[in-house]
């Protein structure tokens, strides 16, 4: 079983290493996995390029959440929002 801040912790790493700003912007439970959301430029910018990380609730195992994919489409809008932790907040 995957620990909810750890997925957190998970997931702001990756998007780190991928230039996005340092934090996580929404966070969203679909059930059997947390979706996270970075943000790579200034709040209240469009994100272009911008892609989400699914992380599985029960293995840990991280992938891409592309959300152009009309199954995670549904997915997205189907799933509940989760309040981003303190410590998690992108600082601008």
């Amino acid at each position: 079983m995957m620990d909810f801040m750890k997925a957190c912790d998970l997931a702001r790493n990756i998007f780190v290493k991928r230039d996005y700003k340092d934090g996580l912007c929404e966070i969203f439970d679909s059930g059997d996995r947390w979706i996270f959301i970075g943000r790579i430029f200034e709040e209240g910018v469009v994100e272009y390029g911008n892609c989400p990380v699914a992380i599985d609730k029960e293995t840990g195992q991280c992938e891409d959440f592309s959300i152009s994919e009309i199954e995670n489409y549904d997915l997205y809008y189907e799933s509940k929002p989760v309040k981003v932790p303190s410590e998690y907040v992108i600082k601008d």
